[in-house]
């Protein structure tokens, strides 16, 4: 396994439980796969747990203690179809994979590479003194946000071609001048079109035309 002279099938337990649940999590890598690599273990063939990473699944953590005190996150981590979790046992020298807290009434089953089938944990192996937490990696979508929204006038008061300017028309107010205009409804279909004639009194006031375009 990786650079070290240990091989698979005497000491691949714990790659064979990594392998299975890059299975379960749609990523599968195979024991051989995964034991070619020598950046996941270290020279004399220790796991690198943070190392077995993939597009499926990602290595949250590795915990050491008692079986009370490491059942119930275990059985957490079990009802949570986004987690896995490998435990060790035989007194730290195997891992098996948790596969069901329903299975065996108040003991674990487990996934075990050594006998190749699911068997009670505790009844077969006593305790469990660690756990390595992996987790399912999501591939979220990009949020793509709208551009934002250009400010535009509701409508444009064009103003005929003997006068030289065109002035904001804020949808509110209306305006006196000498000629008729024309209200154009921006991006519309010519409906709300609207003729202005001179006799609707009510002055811009300086500094008010901000629209710039040719009538």
């Amino acid at each position: 396994m990786g650079a070290s002279t240990l091989t698979l099938g005497r000491w691949g337990c714990t790659t064979t439980c990594i392998s299975m649940l890059s299975d379960y999590f749609g990523d599968y890598k195979s024991p051989e796969e995964l034991a070619s690599n020598v950046h996941n273990y270290t020279h004399d063939g220790l796991v690198l747990w943070w190392n077995f990473e993939f597009d499926g699944m990602k290595f949250d953590k590795r915990v050491r203690g008692s079986t009370n005190e490491l059942l119930p996150e275990i059985r957490v981590a079990l009802k949570d179809p986004d987690r896995g979790v490998l435990l060790q046992v035989n007194n730290g020298a195997h891992w098996v994979l948790a596969y069901s807290s329903k299975l065996f009434s108040s003991d674990i089953g487990v996934a075990d590479p050594w006998v190749g089938k699911v068997v009670p944990c505790l009844k077969t192996y006593h305790n469990i003194t660690g756990a390595a937490y992996f987790s399912r990696k999501t591939t979220l979508s990009p949020v793509v946000e709208a551009p934002p929204a250009i400010q535009t006038p509701s409508k444009k008061l064009i103003k005929s071609e003997d006068a030289p300017d065109i002035f904001y028309y804020n949808g509110k107010k209306k305006f006196k001048f000498p000629n008729w205009y024309t209200f154009v409804e921006l991006g519309g279909n010519m409906h709300n079109v609207e003729v202005l004639p001179n006799f609707v009194v009510e002055p811009i006031e300086s500094g008010k035309s901000i629209v710039s375009i040719k009538p």
